[in-house]
């Protein structure tokens, strides 16, 4: 089975939870179908289809708790996920305390439609997409996937969410003919463009007849221009520290040395806002988490004050408050510059267009270490002068927001790989932290 709408998903969970083996059953139901084109050095391939559909219960028994999972969506097949579940509760220790699963929401936004077709890219498309490459002299891989998936979260308890979407998701590395440097260009998209793909296309040549001929500078510190890319896959880790239980764990930087948390206190420039909200034009994204908490509109950060922080249900019923959701997209403000501008205006800095391999090294204070990747590009007199080897950054996104210089026009962008809708700026920060070179080209 591939993609389900909403009527075929709640035939099936509605099936599902009817079974009286169980207490309690929490149940998320996920489908995709999708159509991939790849083009390998020049050389395109047929289209791949990919379909798939899954389903991950946890059931409660008593006072025990058991998960399974299953692509079998057959009855005889959901029979014999409930009963799997079941054996794994039968076989675990009782939970000091039971927790139902939550119920029907009120709140909870409804569905988009998901009746309409969705258009995939034609043969025309890839062939002007080797035809860019091949005209620029250079070398492209990499693949254009028309994917429509949804997603559905149920419970015995008369909770029943479901949320569809359609992703183009366009993604391209070129290369120059001797070997010697590279570009990358991804967009992320709900509906076919072939203007948008040309576009992203572009961007990965341009990017690749820059970076000729990098030179290698020592470790140092230097001001940077990141662009919003770059700062999209600096601030996914970031906002993942906002969070209640973080805190407590002591997982994040927002905990004090008392144990107590920064919330309602400034710690970053006065023009630092960071919000969320799931129905933001262009932005659309999951409006509620698997365990079924409606995301809601949120200030993260308001004029440098930690406002606000995610709370899970778990959390939030020990305190007698209402849980607060993690964002599934973000928005940063930004100014009125463009990125050109913002370059025009540093003296001697980097410009920086995307990471590879980012990874925390540090939850307490949020550092990162991965490779600068796809662009590094030296600024000096407010004019890029040539290419640099990538190297190590060693950075943190709580420093970077407190040495803000500048911020320009917020851009739609996501994170490399994962689509994480963000309406973000390019950024000029202060001495950001860079080790040696990487190696990667």
């Amino acid at each position: 089975m591939s993609f389900l709408s909403r009527r075929q998903a709640e035939r099936l969970l509605a099936g599902l939870m009817q079974n009286d083996r169980v207490d309690e059953i929490h149940a998320v139901l996920r489908s995709t179908d999708g159509t991939v084109f790849r083009i390998a050095e020049n050389l395109p391939d047929a289209p791949h289809r990919t379909s798939d559909s899954s389903l991950q219960i946890t059931v409660r028994v008593g006072r025990r708790y058991g998960s399974a999972r299953t692509n079998d969506l057959s009855e005889e097949g959901l029979n014999a996920l409930v009963e799997r579940a079941a054996r794994h509760a039968s076989v675990m220790p009782e939970s000091p305390r039971v927790f139902p699963f939550p119920g029907a929401d009120a709140s909870a936004q409804p569905a988009a439609d998901d009746s309409a077709q969705m258009r995939i890219p034609s043969a025309e498309v890839i062939r002007g997409v080797i035809g860019q490459s091949t005209g620029a002299d250079m070398r492209i891989s990499g693949s254009i996937a028309a994917t429509r998936s949804s997603i559905s979260v149920a419970t015995s308890n008369g909770l029943l969410l479901h949320h569809p979407s359609d992703r183009i998701h366009t993604r391209f590395r070129v290369y120059a003919s001797n070997g010697q440097s590279t570009g990358f260009g991804e967009h992320f998209s709900s509906s076919l463009d072939t203007s948008r793909i040309e576009r992203t296309v572009q961007t990965a040549i341009d990017k690749c007849a820059a970076w000729r001929n990098p030179v290698e500078i020592d470790p140092t510190r230097i001001t940077t221009v990141f662009e919003p890319r770059a700062l999209a896959d600096l601030f996914a880790p970031f906002i993942q520290q906002f969070s209640q239980r973080a805190i407590e764990e002591d997982g994040s930087f927002l905990r004090k040395l008392d144990g107590s948390s920064f919330v309602g206190s400034k710690m970053f420039k006065e023009t630092v806002t960071l919000r969320s909200d799931p129905a933001a034009q262009g932005l659309l994204s999951l409006p509620f988490t698997l365990d079924g908490i409606p995301v809601k509109p949120e200030t993260w950060i308001r004029n440098g004050v930690i406002e606000q922080v995610a709370v899970d249900r778990y959390t939030a019923d020990e305190r007698g408050i209402e849980p607060v959701a993690p964002p599934t997209n973000l928005m940063m403000d930004g100014g009125e510059q463009t990125l050109d501008e913002l370059i025009a205006g540093t003296s001697r800095g980097l410009l920086v267009s995307g990471f590879a391999d980012l990874r925390m090294i540090d939850p307490k204070n949020c550092l990162l270490s991965g490779s600068t990747r796809d662009g590094l590009f030296m600024i000096e007199d407010g004019t890029i002068t040539g290419a640099v080897r990538n190297l190590m950054i060693r950075e943190t996104p709580v420093y970077m927001l407190k040495e803000l210089e500048d911020a320009g026009i917020p851009e739609h962008t996501s994170t490399t790989g994962t689509y994480v809708p963000m309406l973000l700026p390019p950024l000029r920060v202060k001495d950001a932290l860079y080790g040696a070179s990487s190696g990667l080209i």
